[in-house]
Parts: structure tokens; C-alpha cells; sequence
């Protein structure tokens, strides 16, 4: 159980960690927050201009939840995840700042997340979301709400503690932006490392 909790908060700070990388870094694009993209996209069409820095990025959102569906089928598909993810993470850092490069960075991480958000969908039976902060502000309120009104027991500190990870990403991946530049996606290369070593020695046992 606590290992399920340990995985669900490394997927939690990733998906913050990129919205603040590919934010700061990459042409202020999100990753993980297709609705931010496709709000700055249309804002552009009613200016004039068509956007392909956010357009490319909801694409290959799509296209990372199609492959994860196809993933799912496969045997140890969680550690497969977690190696892709580490792989792309590593082109990503490879790839020098530019328009053209942001745009395939973005690609990339935003293929990254949505693998992610297809694949892990709830930790211990509780229903999450693992790359964003939206549905989960919603479940710690209605946890909350039932609490305090209906006396129930839920999952509030698990979904308060989810969303305390997302920024945790987020504010981490904001710093060490700003501080060793594009280096600092080698810190989302080691939280999918970890999490690769981690799969690994749970199926060894």
C-alpha cells in the first residue's frame, strides 16, 4: 500500500514538474493541461493567428493517449510506462531551445503525460488523477463536503496530499528552471528512473 502511495505522488510531482518546465522553458506551453492549450489556441484564432505552438502539443496528447491504450494490453505494461516516459524524457533534454525544438519537446512531454494519465488511474481502489490538479480538488471537496456534513469517511488527505505533490513539481520544476535551464528535465528523468528501478525489484519478488 505505502508503494502505491509512493507512486501515485512521483506520477503527481512529474505532471506538475512538466507544466512548469515546458511553462518556463519551452515557449510557455503546458504539458499536462491540454485545456490551457486549447484556451490559448483559440484565443490566437480570434486573433489572427493559428497557434501551432499549442496545436501540436493537444495532437500528440491524443496520440500519447491512443499508444496507452494499446499499452495497456501489454504484460508489465506499468514498467514499460515508466521506461518509456524515462527514454522521451531523455530526448527532451537532448534537444537545444528554438522554436522548432520547443515544439517537438512539447510533443514529446506532452506524450509523456498523457501516457501517464491513460495508464494510472487510481491507487489502492481510489480513482485519481495522476498529471493534474482539476479532478482532484474536486474529489478532496466532495470528500470534505461529506465529511463535515455527512459524517463519512474518505479519502481527503489522500487527494490533499496528491495535490500538495502536483505543486511541489510544479514550484521544483519552476526553480530549477530558472536556475540550470534545460539540465533540470533530467530531475523528471530520474523520478521515471526511480520509478523504472522500483517496477523492476517489484516483480523480481
Amino acid at each position: 500500500m505505502k508503494k502505491s502511495f509512493f507512486i501515485a505522488f512521483l506520477l503527481t510531482f512529474a505532471g506538475g514538474f512538466c507544466d512548469a518546465y515546458s511553462y518556463v522553458l519551452r515557449d510557455g506551453v503546458f504539458s499536462s493541461m491540454q485545456t490551457g492549450n486549447l484556451v490559448k489556441l483559440v484565443l490566437n484564432l480570434t486573433e489572427g493567428s493559428f497557434g501551432v505552438i499549442y496545436f501540436c502539443p493537444i495532437i500528440a496528447f491524443v496520440v500519447g493517449i491512443a499508444v496507452a491504450n494499446r499499452l495497456n494490453r501489454l504484460k508489465h505494461n506499468a514498467l514499460i510506462t515508466y521506461a518509456a516516459c524515462f527514454f522521451l524524457s531523455i530526448i527532451v533534454f537532448v534537444l537545444p531551445c528554438g522554436a522548432t525544438y520547443n515544439v517537438i519537446a512539447n510533443c514529446i512531454l506532452s506524450i509523456i503525460c498523457a501516457i501517464v494519465f491513460e495508464q494510472f488511474r487510481e491507487c489502492n481502489g481510489i480513482t485519481y488523477t495522476s498529471i493534474m490538479c482539476t479532478n482532484n480538488l474536486r474529489l478532496l471537496t466532495e470528500d470534505l463536503t461529506e465529511k463535515v456534513f455527512d459524517k463519512k469517511k474518505g479519502n481527503a488527505l489522500f487527494f490533499g496530499a496528491v495535490i500538495i505533490s502536483f505543486v511541489v513539481g510544479v514550484v521544483v520544476g519552476s526553480f530549477f528552471s530558472k536556475i540550470i535551464g534545460y539540465y533540470s528535465i533530467l530531475i523528471l528523468s530520474l523520478v521515471y528512473l526511480t520509478l523504472s528501478i522500483t517496477e523492476t525489484l517489484s516483480l523480481k519478488k
